[in-house]
């Protein structure tokens, strides 16, 4: 989605209202979003987060008056992890700060769950690109696989449910297309 630098903006007031009017589930749901964006990144969630929520009360990233601060925020998320895979200082270590035991331990008792998470990252990564450009889409498809119900994702996303219907046909496409043996997130 790209901004219309002429689209009426919400003002500081507005958001920070919509801010501190956040549910846990929605302040959760942010935390999702963040760790999917994460990944490869070198941040942390909460990070991702806070960076969102600071540039969105800071006035830095302006929210247009017709999306929901919601969508806004997950927009901003993704705007900053991508920022940062993008850096030119990405992936760089300090050798002085390394930590020798940074590398993840995994369970072999647990080898298949984890089998199983990944790919289902991955099959997620490759939808995420394959919708660049459709926030919605993406949206959609992130609540879909955190397990949100219709009326959290049409509200979430402010979709009427043919908006919303729309959307998860064009998913579902994509999916027998990417994926003609099948995908389960």
């Amino acid at each position: 989605m790209e901004e219309d630098v002429d689209a009426p903006k919400r003002n500081i007031a507005e958001v920070r209202q919509a801010i501190e009017n956040l549910s846990n589930i929605d302040k959760l749901r942010l935390l999702r979003v963040a760790a999917r964006y994460s990944l490869g990144s070198g941040l942390e969630p909460g990070d991702l987060v806070q960076d969102a929520l600071v540039a969105a009360l800071a006035g830095t990233r302006k929210c247009p008056s017709d999306v929901s601060v919601m969508v806004f925020l997950y927009g901003a998320i993704k705007s900053i992890a991508n920022a940062k895979l993008a850096s030119p200082w990405h992936g760089r270590r300090d050798s002085l700060n390394e930590d020798q035991d940074s590398q993840p331990k995994i369970d072999p008792a647990s080898g298949r769950e984890v089998v199983r998470e990944v790919a289902a990252e991955q099959g997620l990564k490759v939808l995420f690109e394959a919708f660049e450009g459709n926030e919605v889409a993406q949206m959609v498809l992130l609540a879909v696989a955190d397990g949100c119900n219709p009326a959290e994702i049409q509200q979430a996303c402010s979709l009427t449910p043919v908006e919303y219907d729309s959307t998860r046909k064009a998913i579902r496409r994509m999916i027998n297309r990417k994926f003609p043996d099948g995908w389960q997130p």
